[in-house]
C-alpha cells in the first residue's frame, strides 16, 4: 500500500510539475516577465528633431487644406460664370437659387480661410511689340511728363500707349 501510495504521490508531481511548465494565457506573470512588457521612454531621435518633423508635417497638412479650399472656391467662381448664363437665357428663378446656394459656399470658405478673398481669379497678359527708334521714344516720354506735370493723366497715358 506504501508503494502504491509513493507511486501516487509521484504521478500528482508530475502532473503538476508538468503544467507548471505549459506557460500558456493562465500563467502567472513572473518577473522576467514584467521586464519584457515594460515600455521604454527613450526616442530614436532627439526632441528637436521630433518637434522640426511634426511641424513640417503640420505644415505640409495645412498646405495642401489650403490648395483644396483654393480649389473649391474657384470652382464656385466658376459656377457663378454659369449663373450668368441662367439669368440671360430668361431662368431667373433657379438662377436666384443657385445664387444663394453659391453665396453660402463662398461664406463657408471665407470662414475657413479669410485669405481666399484675395485670390486671383482671373489673369490676363497683353504684350505689344513697338517699332521705333529710340529718340522717338525719348520724345513720348519726355511728353508724357510734361503732361503728368500739368495734370493730364490721360493724355499722358495716351502718349504711353
Amino acid at each position: 500500500m506504501k508503494k502504491i501510495n509513493f507511486i501516487g504521490l509521484i504521478v500528482a508531481m508530475l502532473i503538476f510539475a508538468s503544467c507548471n511548465e505549459n506557460k500558456g494565457s493562465n500563467a502567472p506573470v513572473t518577473e522576467k516577465d514584467e521586464n519584457v512588457l515594460q515600455k521604454t521612454d527613450t526616442l530614436a531621435m532627439s526632441k528637436d528633431t521630433l518637434n522640426v518633423r511634426i511641424m513640417s508635417d503640420i505644415q505640409e497638412e495645412i498646405l495642401k487644406r489650403k490648395v483644396e479650399i483654393a480649389a473649391e472656391a474657384l470652382s464656385v467662381i466658376a459656377e457663378t460664370r454659369n449663373l450668368v448664363w441662367l439669368i440671360n437665357a430668361g431662368d431667373t428663378l433657379q438662377a436666384i437659387d443657385k445664387g444663394h446656394k453659391l453665396i453660402g459656399k463662398l461664406e463657408v470658405l471665407l470662414t475657413k480661410d479669410p485669405s481666399l478673398a484675395l485670390l486671383p481669379v482671373d489673369a490676363t497678359y497683353r504684350a505689344e511689340d513697338v517699332v521705333t527708334d529710340l529718340e522717338t521714344v525719348k520724345e513720348v516720354v519726355k511728353a508724357a511728363e510734361e503732361a503728368m506735370d500739368d495734370e493730364y493723366y490721360q493724355a499722358a497715358r495716351n502718349l504711353l500707349e
